[in-house]
Order: structure tokens, then sequence, then C-alpha cells
């Protein structure tokens, strides 16, 4: 747990227990677009323009959250990732 002191007028006001926000795990499929991505010095914007989508959308994608089907093999082509890159990955 945390807490937030917020300072007013010289007056210290303490709000406890503010929640820590869940972090969202990559699928493996992401952690290897990540790893091309510092390889190539890319964005995840930088991609998800290539790509044709937005950028909350592709991190989605890379979360799980959507299939992102439509976007799979452009991500790939843009990182030139092959499947063999992706079946070792998963293993």
């Amino acid at each position: 747990m945390y807490h937030i002191f917020l300072i007013k007028e010289n007056e210290i006001i303490g709000i406890p227990e503010v929640t820590r926000l869940r972090k969202r795990n990559l699928t493996p499929f992401g952690r290897l677009v990540n790893e091309q991505l510092v390889k190539l010095n890319m964005t995840q914007k930088k991609l998800a323009e290539k790509v044709g989508t937005s950028e909350v959308y592709l991190s989605m994608i890379l979360r799980g959250e959507r299939s992102g089907q439509k976007y799979l093999d452009k991500i790939m082509k843009v990182l030139d990732i092959n499947k063999n890159d992706i079946t070792r990955n998963i293993k």
C-alpha cells in the first residue's frame, strides 16, 4: 500500500491506501516483438503507424487482450520475424 501526501498551504494531508495499478504482462509474442523493437531501435508507436493501427491497439495485441489477426503478418514483416522465431520464443 502507498500513502500520498498532499501539501496545501503548509499543511500535510495524508490519503491512505492508494492501490497500485495492475502490471500487464506481455505474451511470448509480445516479448519477441519488444526484443525486435529494441534491436531495430523502433518504438511501438512507429510500429503501430507502419502496420496501420493505433499504439493502444498494438499494446493490447502484445498483451494478449486482442488477437490482432489482421495485423500479425504485418507486424512480423516489419520486424523481420519468421514463424520459427515465434515457435522458439514460446518454448
